[in-house]
């Protein structure tokens, strides 16, 4: 008898965690925070390195930055030295470390922050930073660097041991925070393999939430294939990447819905497995209203 009520009990809790992470998941909405991320990709033991960040509001309202959340996985390899601009608060919760600021933004305005960090473990860390509203929904940038023991050269050297299990790709994203209705854009996404082995990107997923705004117009190199149709946009290369090799696909899309479009692009390994993810956010303003014609006397 006893056991049974245990178990009908434990059961009705997964059942109110897995509606409360279905209700979550449905009622999210991502930030329009506009991220750009200057990681070094690898360093020595001893060495320190300097990441900036840059959050931008693109919208003509008030925004606020809450907070910034780093997971364990990336932070494992490292000391933080310094942080400016300093936190109001720092506390661990669960498997990242988040830095509380409260920063409210101006319509355009940017705010950069800069860690310090000192290479302490040699590996290859690879982790999300969250760019938290008050509410908690966020934007996403994924980050890997590549710590070397004291005396190998900061590329591919020795072996080192990769953290976690997603993917260590080195992303680097470059788009354009505005554009106007109507105007065509490249979106480059550039991945580079830190690792000793060879990595596959099979596929590179780009969400609905962000490609909406946007009709695809040409894709270089041109995928093996692609499912454009419905859902998340899937780009699929299954390129192999040999240790230190980099890969950058151009995406030319054309601006076709006014509005501020958020989403992720997701970088999937060998088979789909796995895969690391960073947030774009891209302003469409409306084209500007044509001059009238000058009416002669």
């Amino acid at each position: 008898m006893l056991t049974a009520i245990i178990t009908t009990v434990v059961v009705s809790a997964l059942w109110l965690v897995g509606i409360a992470v279905f209700y979550y998941t449905i009622s999210r909405k991502d930030p329009a925070f506009a991220v750009k991320m200057i990681v070094p990709p690898h360093v020595n033991v001893g060495d320190s390195i300097h990441v900036q960040m840059e959050v931008t509001n693109p919208s003509d309202s008030l925004l606020e930055l809450d907070s910034i959340d780093i997971e364990d996985s990336l932070l494992g390899g490292f000391k933080v030295s310094s942080v400016f601009p300093a936190p109001t608060a720092t506390f661990t919760v669960m498997n990242s470390t988040t830095y509380s600021y409260a920063e409210v933004l101006s319509a355009g305005e940017t705010f950069e922050i800069s860690f310090v960090l000192e290479a302490v473990k040699p590996g290859i860390w690879t982790g999300d930073v969250d760019f938290c509203n008050p509410s908690q929904d966020y934007v996403t940038s994924s980050a890997t660097v590549r710590v070397n023991a004291p005396g190998t050269v900061a590329t591919v050297g020795a072996s080192a041991e990769v953290a976690e299990q997603d993917p260590p790709f080195v992303l680097d994203i470059a788009t354009p925070h505005t554009v106007t209705l109507g105007e065509n854009f490249t979106l480059r996404a550039s991945v580079s393999n830190p690792t000793d082995s060879s990595m596959v990107l099979d596929c590179i997923d780009l969400d609905e939430t962000l490609t909406k705004g946007f009709e695809f117009q040409r894709i270089e190199p041109a995928p093996e294939g692609k499912l454009l149709d419905e859902g998340d946009p899937s780009l699929i290369w299954a390129k192999s990447l040999a240790p230190g090799e980099s890969f950058t696909a151009s995406i030319e899309l054309k601006a076709v819905k006014a509005g501020i479009w958020t989403g992720d692009l997701s970088f999937w390994n060998e088979n789909s497995q796995c895969y690391v993810s960073s947030s774009v956010t891209i302003r469409v303003k409306p084209a500007p209203a044509a001059m009238p014609e000058a009416v002669g006397d």
